[in-house]
């Protein structure tokens, strides 16, 4: 498991994808950063390839939402914090202008120069028309500042780290199941035998997925056939070959017969058999001299 941005929260993974007849418990890796699990095949199950993967379920994710965009919104309200003071220094000065053309009109109107009550008349109207727009863009800035302080804390609330229930996949797994741990050869198509002489039946093994136990072999009796008996053999964990024994009677059903052979192993604690076959021959004895 690799964590990133404190993903610390314990982990439980369920598997998806199982094959038919295979059963696997939820596997908890915790606070860990990895773990195994064990997948029992049973005798059931149908061979073949199949994916799979865990989904791997984590409560409490620390889960921060676009960050960035609480950061820049933040950076764009502190950016017209600037706007807002230099429009605040132009709407004061604009007041003091107004002022200060009340103060000279009211001296102008103590005097009897009429040109010059008319022109601080002017300079007063002008003065407070300058006043009236810079003190509206002023609050037309403090406005958009409000705004902008609004937007930054609500993003900023919205990125707040806060617990999120996630489920992550794994990688894909491609499980294939074969019949069982073994690779049988060496078995010929036909063999001959002769009533009254043992037949030998020869046979390799090439054990598979780590299979290292004993083999063993035996034939059936080929049904409306007498005097062919059940045969035996075996290898043990260090052999790769063996030979099943057929005592074949003296009054062994002379001809072709079809011998099928059963050969047994436990793997993992299951019992597991692979069949096979061969054509025996039966010769019929030569007479005994006279």
């Amino acid at each position: 498991v690799a964590r990133r941005d404190g993903a610390a929260a314990a982990i439980t993974a369920f598997p998806v994808g199982l094959p038919p007849n295979v059963n696997l418990q939820q596997v908890a890796i915790g606070g860990g950063n990895g773990g195994e699990f064990e997948i029992r095949i049973p005798a059931n199950a149908p061979t073949g390839a199949y994916s799979l993967c865990l989904a791997a379920a984590q409560q409490g994710l620390t889960y921060a939402r676009n960050p960035t965009s609480a950061t820049r919104a933040k950076e764009r309200a502190d950016a017209f914090a600037a706007v807002v003071t230099d429009t605040q220094g132009k709407a004061q000065a604009a007041k003091q202008a107004a002022q200060e053309a009340a103060t000279k009109l009211n001296a102008a109107n103590g005097a009897a120069d009429e040109a010059a009550k008319t022109a601080a008349r002017d300079a007063k109207a002008a003065a407070d028309m300058a006043d009236q727009q810079a003190q509206k863009r002023l609050a037309d800035a403090q406005a958009e500042k409000r705004r902008l302080d609004q937007v930054a804390e609500q993003a900023r609330q919205q990125s707040n780290p806060k617990p999120v229930n996630v489920v992550h996949p794994s990688n894909t797994i491609t499980l294939r199941i074969a019949e069982h741990p073994l690779k049988l050869g060496g078995i010929p198509a036909s063999i001959a035998g002769t009533q009254g002489m043992p037949l030998s039946i020869p046979f390799t093994v090439e054990r598979l997925y780590g299979f290292a136990g004993e083999v063993t072999g035996k034939s059936g009796t080929p049904p409306g056939t007498a005097g062919i008996p059940q045969g035996n053999g075996k290898v043990t964990p260090d052999q790769t070959a063996g030979m099943i024994a057929v005592p074949l009677a003296p009054n062994a059903t002379p001809g072709e017969h079809e011998l099928p052979l059963t050969f047994s192993l436990n793997f993992n604690g299951q019992a597991l058999t692979v069949t096979a076959g061969v054509r025996v021959t039966v010769a019929a004895a030569p007479p005994a001299p006279k």
